[in-house]
């Protein structure tokens, strides 16, 4: 192995220098560390070495640092397989079963597994892979979603018609549709892309839906949300009932595809001229339903089934019905509104809503085992996907609401949701399943114009992905707030009395089954991203940027003055065999933990067998350390927490914080490693870091505060 020559670290790091920074930054970086370890021999010592505060760490301990990521002694996470599957092997559960459920693995887990100290890296790429060639779009968000689950687009348009009455014969030709009022031509002939990419979505989608095996449409419709939705009929998912692997497990390539040149459509016309324009009135009721161009009057538009495409140019609308919803008779179904300060809602049964409740629909509501007083609307909203093709676009920079319930606003199971909005300062509530969620699908909500937008959820939102589904949240900048209610009993989390399971901002997660390991599922991958703006990120137990049951969660977020707030497992979290990441790309001060209400596994923490990244990338921050945190891990995981620059204070509790590790019970701890790689810090008194600049727990924890930059993120702290 041919190894890189050796730097003065003197000349790359602000003095005094010592061994432990030199050291510092190969490691971080995954690469140079290894590679000296093949290679043999030590880093260079810099000339003039102040004494050290304690001796130099022994090297069984640098040795597992460096190999851990890469060993067989990980743990039960080898990258071809994982904790689910490795179960349901043991359990004797059938080669097809468990070949499926190796494929609902997201191809992120494994690199972040085999590589943890490279987690930033990957999170950068998939924020990267959001944005495309020009920025984020909704297309690049499915096209990039689809390549995470495996399923490479391969769906091209077969048809290109040269006009809007070439189109108009090819789906009408044989009597098909019946037509009631006018269309201005210029229209006609702009909607032409769309319109037949509206009908092909439509066609894709019918055609999976033939291969659903004996279970009606309306089974899957209302009950294939797998436990995450509320049903008292039951999660209508059987692991064991081979025609339920078969349709979960068939492809879904032309429907991510035929999502996608869907959405290029509408974004690729010049909506400009027809902004506004009234007396339009024109509907085309087709084979998968009907065609409306509405103008730009005021509406109130309330549908019993969702049209197949609804274009509205312009007007404050009220959406109360089931537009931009699939459903049992819809494979796909688009909304198109050009502008105005829109209200998107339900039919809400009066009397029915408190201070923390929104007011039932016509399902009402339910309490079993795991859900107390949860909605269990059937009919999804504002994007929501139960099955097929759902897609919501609102192209106006005007201020809007948006309601729902759950299964809304970006929402898929077994398809694609899209919820676009492209300014405005808007505000959208959901109960749960939302906001950019999938299972099974791509679930996207992708908010652009920076403005000020609050979203509210209590659970599985914002950014959240289960069982071979991708879910999404993108917002390209303003002061945003977002809420996943903690106070609740609605969605009880085990930790804690009182707080809820929020599974958001940026949450990975699977069925984990440790009773019945034959019914554990890979988890999925849960994306937030928000790019600018002074934030407010405020949730319960899972959330921003946790991954648990092999899910991977990221949370990324950009320049501004930021704070969160989490109880339990979070800020970068992997647990039970997940991934989670954050990472904060601003040089802003930012506030983790400020309500001091923070309780355990936070900021950069592996707990069994999982990985934990964090990494902040400057200013002056403040920290309030919990339980585990900072750089801990437990039974053979990884956390990892980084801060590039800053004057930081930390605050709280250290015993378990600050470059920790314990085994809980495992063979080994694993590795927790905290580096403050600029500043000047003030630690809490009697913690383990004091005033020295490196540090042992003991157990296979490490800290580090120097001066230089780390390699995590990019940033260069060089003087």
């Amino acid at each position: 192995m041919k190894c890189a020559p050796r730097v003065d670290p003197a000349s790359r790091f602000r003095p005094p220098p010592f061994s432990w920074e030199d050291l510092a930054r190969p490691l971080i970086a995954g690469l140079a560390l290894i590679g000296a370890a093949a290679c043999g021999g030590s880093p260079a010592a810099p000339a003039e070495e102040p004494e050290p505060l304690e001796p130099d760490p022994p090297p069984v301990l640098i040795e597992r640092i460096a190999r851990a990521p890469r060993s067989s002694g990980f743990g039960c996470l080898p990258p071809s397989s994982g904790l689910a599957v490795d179960g349901l092997r043991e359990a004797g559960v059938t080669a097809t079963v468990t070949a499926t459920l190796r494929r609902w693995t997201i191809d992120a887990l494994p690199r972040l597994l085999a590589a943890p100290l490279s987690g930033s890296c990957e999170a950068l790429r998939t924020e990267a892979a959001l944005a495309g060639a020009s920025g984020p779009t909704p297309a690049s968000a499915i096209r990039a979603a689809a390549g995470w689950l495996g399923a490479s687009a391969g769906f091209e348009d077969r048809y290109r018609p040269a006009s809007f009455l070439e189109a108009y014969e090819h789906v009408c030709g044989s009597g098909l549709c019946t037509e009631t009022g006018t269309i201005p031509s210029a229209l006609a002939d702009a909607l032409t892309p769309l319109f037949l990419r509206a009908l092909t979505a439509a066609r894709v989608e019918a055609i999976r839906r033939a291969s659903r095996g004996d279970r009606s449409v309306r089974h899957w419709v209302s009950h294939g949300g797998d436990g995450l939705l509320a049903a008292s009929a039951g999660t209508g998912f059987d692991p064991h009932y081979p025609a339920d692997i078969g349709y979960l497990s068939a492809s879904r390539v032309e429907v991510y595809e035929a999502a996608a040149s869907l959405a290029e459509a509408v974004l690729a016309i010049d909506w400009s001229p027809f902004v506004g324009l009234t007396g339009v009135s024109w509907r085309l009721d087709t084979l998968w339903g009907p065609i409306i161009v509405a103008d730009g009057a005021d509406h109130q538009h309330a549908y019993d089934v969702a049209p197949l495409l609804l274009i509205d140019l312009g007007g404050d609308d009220d959406y109360r019905g089931a537009a931009g919803a699939t459903s049992e008779p819809r494979p796909a179904a688009v909304v198109v509104d050009l502008q105005g300060a829109d209200a998107h809602g339900y039919p809400e049964l009066a009397g029915t809503a408190t201070v923390a409740t929104l007011p039932e629909d016509e399902d009402g509501r339910w309490t079993g085992d795991r859900f107390v007083d949860a909605s269990i609307s059937t009919l999804g909203r504002q994007g929501g996907a139960r099955t097929g093709i759902a897609l919501w676009f609102d192209l106006g920079a005007d201020d809007d609401v948006y309601v729902a319930l759950r299964a809304s606003q970006g929402y898929a199971h077994q398809g694609v949701g899209l919820l676009y909005d492209a300014g405005g300062n808007d505000r959208y509530r959901v109960e749960a399943a939302g906001q950019g969620a999938a299972q099974f699908g791509i679930g996207v909500l992708m908010d652009v114009g920076r403005g000020q937008d609050v979203y509210d959820a209590e659970h599985t939102a914002q950014g959240f992905g289960y069982t071979d589904g991708v879910g999404i949240l993108v917002d390209d900048g303003g002061d945003d707030r977002y809420v996943c209610a903690p106070e609740g009993i609605r969605f009880p989390s085990a930790q804690l009395p009182g707080i809820q399971a929020s599974l958001c901002q940026g949450a990975g997660f699977g069925r984990r089954d440790d009773e019945t390991p034959d019914q554990a599922m890979a988890g999925g991958l849960g994306v937030m991203v928000d790019q600018a703006g002074d934030d407010r990120y405020v949730g319960g137990v899972y959330a921003q940027g946790v991954g648990l049951a092999e899910g991977v969660g990221l949370l990324i977020d950009g320049a501004g003055r930021d704070s969160y707030d989490v109880r339990w497992h979070g800020l970068g979290a992997g647990v039970h065999g997940g991934a989670g990441v954050l990472i904060d790309r601003g040089s802003s001060p930012d506030h983790y933990g400020g309500s001091g209400a923070g309780v355990n596994v936070l900021m950069g923490v592996g707990h069994d067998r999982a990985v934990g990244v964090f990494v902040e990338q400057g200013g002056d921050d403040a920290y309030h350390l919990s339980g585990l945190s900072a750089g801990a891990a437990t039974c053979e995981s990884v956390g990892l927490f980084i801060d590039e620059r800053g004057n930081d204070a930390y605050v709280g509790p250290t015993s378990q914080a600050l470059g920790h590790a314990q085994a809980d019970g495992c063979a080994a701890p694993g590795v927790g490693l905290m580096v403050d790689a600029g500043g000047e810090e003030q630690y809490p008194a009697g913690g383990p870091a004091g005033e020295r600049d490196r540090w042992l727990d003991g157990s296979g924890g490490v800290g580090v505060d120097g001066e230089g930059a780390s390699g995590a993120s990019g940033a260069d702290n060089s003087p």
